[in-house]
């Protein structure tokens, strides 16, 4: 699922996700220096591309604010 979604960003923003989230990216800098782009470049398409998974109701439920109750369980 999460592979067919990220199919759909643009062709940077899938290159952003892979090298964060797939190649083990440390941080903007490391992702800004092998794609030759600059560092807040690349932190301004992560937050895009990141806004544009959350809305696909397939990931929807893992990106719903948790909230812990008093016994220890958390509740959505």
């Amino acid at each position: 699922i999460l592979h067919r979604l990220i199919h759909h960003l643009s062709e940077t923003e899938q290159r952003i996700i892979m090298l964060i989230y797939f190649e083990g990216a440390e941080n903007a800098a490391e992702v800004a220096r092998k794609l030759n782009m600059n560092k807040n470049t690349i932190r301004v398409y992560h937050k895009r591309a990141r806004d544009k998974l959350r809305k696909a109701p397939e990931l929807r439920s893992l990106f719903i604010k948790k909230e812990a109750t008093g016994n220890g369980r958390v509740s959505t």
